[in-house]
């Protein structure tokens, strides 16, 4: 019998297993670069984890506010709970009867350098509430004397059917102009970029608060975490 192979065709053979291999690789690269590109789009930098052992994630002093003024007469419970991982707070959020409109609760951290948020789009929230309620706020003092009242504040939704929830609060949502009846914003952040967090803002940022404010009602609420990323929920 003759042999049928030729060095021509053995050339062929090559060129073949050799572009079918540059074609794998060159897609095996893409698809690395599209995994890297998803995993920094969507890294997110923890600043309060009640999940975490490390001291820098979490706050070690707590700031309880149950509107002081005019007579406000809402009332509310705050208490870190490490071992559960979370942190529990119930109340309810009462008319203040000098002014009748609904008054305020609200908790802070303790004041310190948390870490840099910057180059993120969003504050990322993990919660759970059990009871409806119509005025959740979330706050991050940066660059202030006067980290209450002038931080910048942002409103946000939850289904409030007692299962952990991702809330994403995008940082363009803030503002640092709000009023002090309602905490409602007097001038929005899109509507003027002078009240908007600076990039500089969240690399500053100096404590962090959850209101609940503007609106009468009870409340259980549960904080796991708070983060900065990119509105995406990744697990």
């Amino acid at each position: 019998l003759q042999p049928t192979s030729s060095p021509k065709i053995g050339q062929q053979i090559y060129k073949t297993i050799n572009c079918d291999y540059k074609m794998r690789m060159n897609s095996f690269f893409s698809l690395s670069l599209s995994i890297l590109y998803f995993i920094s789009l969507n890294a997110e930098t923890i600043l309060l984890d009640f999940t975490k052992s490390d001291i820098s994630t979490t706050s070690s002093k707590w700031a309880l506010t149950n509107d002081p003024v005019m007579g406000g007469v809402s009332f509310s419970s705050w208490i870190p709970d490490y071992d559960n991982q979370k942190g529990n707070w119930d109340g309810s959020v009462k008319i203040v009867p000098n002014l009748n409109i609904p008054g305020f609760c609200n908790i802070m951290s303790e004041s310190k350098k948390w870490p840099d948020a910057s180059g993120h789009t969003h504050l990322m929230i993990r919660a759970r509430s059990t009871i409806p309620y119509d005025g959740f706020k979330v706050s991050l003092a940066a660059d202030t004397l006067n980290q209450q009242f002038k931080c910048f504040k942002a409103d946000f939704k939850m289904k409030s059917n007692g299962e952990w929830e991702e809330i994403a609060v995008p940082f363009s949502s803030f503002s640092n102009n709000w009023s002090s009846y309602n905490g409602e914003p007097i001038t929005s952040c899109p509507s003027d970029p002078s009240v908007c967090p600076t990039e500089k803002n969240l690399k500053d940022i100096s404590q962090i608060g959850i209101w609940m404010e503007g609106a009468e009602g009870s409340f259980y609420f549960e904080l796991q975490s708070v983060r900065a990323g990119n509105g995406t929920v990744v697990f």
